[in-house]
């Protein structure tokens, strides 16, 4: 299984989570670092992969509704793809 963890403490901009899992998912170069970009790239996974946020409450507070939205993505991509785990901390 493929792990990735994304650090609350870490994370200065949402463009920061896309980075990291552009990078560590290995999305593909023309990703779009959007919502929509990431839902497509999640619910095409299909290696079993967990997605781990540790400090999911501080990066809330710093980033409100977009950390809000970002987080509902992820959880829908993991609704629709078995592959796909994700735990908050």
């Amino acid at each position: 299984m493929k792990n990735v963890i994304i650090q609350g403490s870490e994370i200065f901009s949402i463009a920061d989570i896309h980075e990291k899992l552009m990078d560590e998912l290995g999305f593909p170069e023309y990703y779009g670092m959007n919502l929509d970009a990431l839902h497509d790239c999640l619910t095409d996974i299909f290696e079993e992969t967990c997605i781990s946020i540790v400090g999911s409450n501080e990066a809330s507070e710093k980033f409100g509704a977009d950390f809000d939205r970002f987080m509902q993505v992820l959880n829908d991509a993991a609704e629709e793809n078995d592959n796909l785990y994700i735990i908050e901390l």
